[in-house]
């Protein structure tokens, strides 16, 4: 798609410097409404600032005051005070309150809280990068502060350095909302003006699409990547950056290299792999400056219990529905007989049948000196309809009934969303969803083709529980396994035994295609050694996005027959959350290597009767679904 270019930022190109300085200096020790303005603090494409003094509240403010060529556009204007005024609605600690909005002798101004810091441009230009867990600090307040006006309806569209301002205390607060949405549609942008920063600006708004908060978290993610490089990752003429914010991957070495992939994570160029949040992203951020893998949640280990040889089932089978009913009809009969013939010396006892007797009230009659007992029938219950609600099985039939889905690649698997994401700590003691079995016999992932010696099912057994919300998709795996073997780890954790998972999530676009896509990912775990080896998890697809899954949380438990290992997978390492009710290509696998010292693997189920590694075709299917 060619890039549409609808802002420009004409403060960098020189192009309204001279116009500011002959007419806005003239307002410098004047009055404005009720404000006296004592001198410039800062100037943008859009708006020169300046310290000012209320004298009724004894305060100073700062006023941003509207350049007069803007002026002369009145849709503008008008749309100008509008998002002003919805703006002064917002009130976090992290955003610069808005006192004011007005105008006088046609000098349009926005009236605001005065901070005594400097602008985070100021800061960087004073120190170029920060220290990360002091970039981390700010992004955390800026990704607050976004959450909350994303709660409220806004996306701030201009997220960038001279936006934050920081305060005493090392408070930093976003600024300028609502004001380059105020110009969007209106002949500024008509006529390519002062509208933005290329620098800052996502892949969406380079191509003048629409954005949302994924938008804000881009920018975000520029601003994090500049306070951390000391440069912004894409430089240059308009043309080339807004080029490279589409087409072009950021130079990650710049970054220390705990933090190079969330940060890669939040300048996805597709909105849908960014971070669901603001604050999913500060938080990933603050953990890895901090130094602490994002994600990885340390376990105990356990008290080592001696494996049994052969395959043991975890947990017992649920028993079929019909089972249940046979047994309490049998109940029932061999109730009734007892009642009916117990015996007392050879004879039946007669069963007694209790009275059922009416409720008694005395009502004096005249000329009677006995009472007449009234009889009061007691009231018949009003009948309710039954009402039937569908069971979810029901509403899984339905719903399948509606869609196009891969057929014959193993049961569809249906993950529920949690009201409550599970503890992730190997227990898999809070998971409320269906049990699928992991059993098919898998392919060669090398030759493709059915693997002589595998064991399958006999050797090698496994079960999992599946859940999801707008952060994450859950697992709760228990696998039986008679012999652990961990070869290696990192991108060679596969030599081992491991888990992974492949998940498709453009699957109408992969139903004939068996080659990998860009959509397509694949993510592999283990569980260690319940000693010295932590559990941990590697991200192979897509090859972009290839890196140690340190930001998957992960807990693994030794059990008498194998192990259990839980997962909480952030969406955005799998491409993005898939929409609800909807089909996607989905397999989980076990592998599993008997012999230690080899990395020869001999065993590999899987959910999927006919997977295959590298061939989106032959996987199943995952449909995520919000009932309750």
């Amino acid at each position: 798609m060619p890039i549409l270019i609808t802002f420009l930022n004409l403060e960098k190109e020189g192009q309204i410097t001279d116009l500011q300085d002959t007419v806005m200096n003239n307002l410098i020790g004047k009055t404005l409404g009720q404000y006296q303005i004592l001198e410039e603090i800062g100037r943008g494409g859009m708006a020169v600032v300046y310290k000012a003094h209320q004298p009724t509240l004894e305060r100073y403010v700062a006023i941003k005051v509207l350049p007069q060529q803007f002026t002369f556009d009145r849709e503008f204007v008008e749309r100008f005070l509008r998002e002003a005024r919805a703006a002064a609605r917002l009130n976090h600690p992290n955003i610069v309150t808005i006192h004011d909005v007005g105008q006088a002798d046609g000098t349009y101004y926005i009236v605001m809280e005065y901070l005594e810091g400097p602008s985070l441009a100021d800061l960087l230009r004073q120190q170029r990068a920060l220290p990360p867990q002091q970039a981390a600090q700010i992004v955390a307040q800026v990704a607050s502060a976004l959450d909350y006006a994303h709660q409220q309806g806004f996306v701030h569209r201009d997220v960038k350095p001279s936006n934050i301002l920081l305060g005493a205390g090392g408070v930093a607060k976003l600024t300028d909302f609502g004001i380059v949405k105020a110009a969007e549609g209106t002949r500024l942008t008509q006529t390519g003006t002062v509208l933005g920063t290329p620098e800052y600006m996502s892949p969406e708004q380079a191509k003048g699409l629409g954005v949302d908060r994924h938008s804000d978290i881009y920018s975000l993610g520029v601003v994090a990547y500049e306070m951390l490089a000391g440069r912004v990752p894409f430089s240059g003429d308009t043309l080339a950056v807004l080029h490279a914010h589409v087409y072009e991957p950021p130079d990650l070495r710049a970054l220390p290299v705990g933090v190079q992939g969330v940060v890669s994570s939040a300048l996805a160029k597709d909105p849908r792999q960014r971070f669901g949040s603001s604050g999913a992203f500060a938080q990933a951020l603050e953990r890895t400056a901090a130094g602490v893998p994002v994600g990885r949640q340390v376990v105990e280990p356990p008290i080592r219990v001696a494996a049994r040889p052969g395959m043991v089932q975890l947990r017992p089978r649920p028993v079929p529905g019909w089972v249940w009913a046979l047994g309490a009809v049998a109940v029932v009969l061999i109730a009734g007989i007892v009642l009916a013939l117990a015996l007392d010396g050879g004879r039946a006892i007669p069963a007694v049948t209790p009275t059922l007797h009416p409720v008694v009230t005395s009502t004096a009659v005249p000329a009677t000196d006995t009472p007449v007992p009234t009889v009061t029938e007691p009231p018949s219950p009003t009948p309710v309809p039954p009402t039937e609600t569908p069971s979810l099985a029901e509403r899984e039939e339905d719903l399948l009934s509606t869609l196009r889905y891969r057929k014959g690649n193993g049961g569809i698997i249906f993950a529920y969303q949690v009201e409550t994401p599970p503890a992730i700590d190997g227990q898999l003691n809070e998971w409320a969803s269906h049990v699928y079995d992991i059993f098919y016999e898998a392919y060669d992932p090398e030759a493709r083709e059915l693997r002589g010696n595998l064991s399958g099912p006999y050797d090698l057994d496994g079960r999992f529980y599946i859940g999801w919300d707008a952060d994450n998709l859950y697992l709760g795996i228990e696998i039986t396994d008679d012999a652990h073997v961990q070869i290696e780890g990192g991108r060679y954790l596969y030599k081992g035994d491991d888990v992974e998972i492949q998940i498709d999530t453009n699957l109408s676009g992969d139903f004939y295609d068996s080659s990998l896509s860009s959509d397509d990912g694949q993510v592999g775990f283990s569980a260690g050694d319940f000693s010295l080896r932590e559990p941990e998890a590697y991200i192979w697809r897509p090859p972009d996005r290839e890196q140690a899954g340190t930001m998957i949380v992960l807990a693994a438990r030794e059990t008498s027959s194998g192990y259990t290992l839980e997962a909480a997978i952030p969406w955005w390492t799998l491409g993005g959350r898939p929409p609800d009710e909807t089909p996607v290509g989905f397999c989980l696998s076990l592998s599993d290597n008997d012999v230690p010292g080899t990395a020869q693997q001999q065993t590999l189920i899987s959910t999927a009767p006919t997977r295959k590694w590298g061939d989106p075709t032959t996987w199943g299917t995952l449909i995520l679904v919000d009932w309750r």
